[in-house]
C-alpha cells in the first residue's frame, strides 16, 4: 500500500485537468464563437472532446502547467526551508 497511496496521488492532477480546461473555457464565456455550445459543463467537455479529441481538447496545454509548475514548487520549498530556519524551527 506504501507505494499505491503516491501513485494515486501523483495521477490526480492529470486525471483531474479536463475539468480545468473546461471551467477555463467557461470562464471565456462570450469571448468564444462557440458560446452558445459551452453553457454547461457537460455540454463544454462534449463539444471540445467532440472538435478537438482527447489530447488536442481536453490535455491541452498539460505540458506548459507542468514546466510553469516546476519553478513554482521551487520557489515555494525554497521559501518553505528558509522561513525554517528564520524562525528556529528545525
Amino acid at each position: 500500500y506504501r507505494g499505491l497511496m503516491p501513485t494515486i496521488l501523483g495521477m490526480a492532477p492529470y486525471a483531474s485537468y479536463p475539468f480545468d480546461v473546461t471551467r477555463r473555457r467557461m470562464q471565456l464565456g462570450t469571448v468564444l464563437p462557440e458560446f452558445e455550445k459551452c453553457l454547461t459543463m457537460r455540454e463544454t467537455m462534449k463539444y471540445v472532446y467532440g472538435h478537438h479529441g482527447i489530447r488536442k481538447g481536453l490535455y491541452r496545454g498539460l505540458s506548459l502547467n507542468y514546466i510553469r509548475c516546476i519553478p513554482s514548487q521551487a520557489v515555494a520549498f525554497t521559501t518553505y526551508e528558509l522561513m525554517k530556519q528564520f524562525f528556529h524551527l528545525n
